[in-house]
């Protein structure tokens, strides 16, 4: 297995598929975005220069920034030793991809009695979290990584699709007996 490699739902697919399944998304994306622009006049030069003066979210466990506009694009940092998700989506999506840093991410689906799967995270590793999937993001080292969200990010809408979990998912893997 090559170190640039996708975690999707326990299955590894090659970096070089992900990266053309992404690009197509995002080039679809963009070519619509420019359309609308263009329509209303709001881009009328060759080139658009934008400073990123977008809102930063910090806490004791690192910061969280916005790094585009109009697409749910997130660079989370996070410090040493802290955790980070236990919690699912009920409709959302997210495929990551660490920066730097090291982590364990946990996963299982959503409310089945089953022994999580644990994965360690290196830089350059994509990993993809479905809906209906419980998560949990523990931090080795401090560790930066970009998220790329399939659903609002938005406080609101994150916070109605977000199902805070009530149990650990390391101590289930680390105490499940077979």
């Amino acid at each position: 297995m090559s170190k640039i490699q996708s975690h999707i739902s326990n299955c590894f697919i090659p970096f070089c598929e992900l990266q053309d399944v992404m690009h197509q998304g995002f080039v679809a994306w963009a070519e619509k975005e420019y359309k609308e622009k263009k329509k209303k006049d709001i881009i009328n030069n060759d080139m658009d220069i934008i400073k990123n003066d977008f809102e930063t979210i910090k806490d004791e466990r690192g910061e969280i920034r916005k790094i585009a506009q109009n697409v749910d694009v997130l660079q989370i940092v996070s410090l040493k030793g802290s955790r980070r998700a236990s919690h699912y989506h009920k409709t959302s999506s997210h495929l990551c991809v660490l920066l730097s840093g090291s982590m364990t991410y946990y996963e299982k689906p959503s409310n089945q009695s089953i022994r999580p799967t644990k994965i360690k995270i290196e830089p350059g590793y994509y990993f993809y979290t479905g809906p209906q999937i419980d998560h949990l993001m523990v931090f080795e080292a401090d560790s930066i990584f970009d998220c790329y969200s399939y659903g609002s990010r938005n406080k609101e809408d994150y916070e109605n699709d977000l199902v805070r979990i009530p149990y650990d998912l390391e101590e289930i893997y680390n105490n499940w007996k077979d």
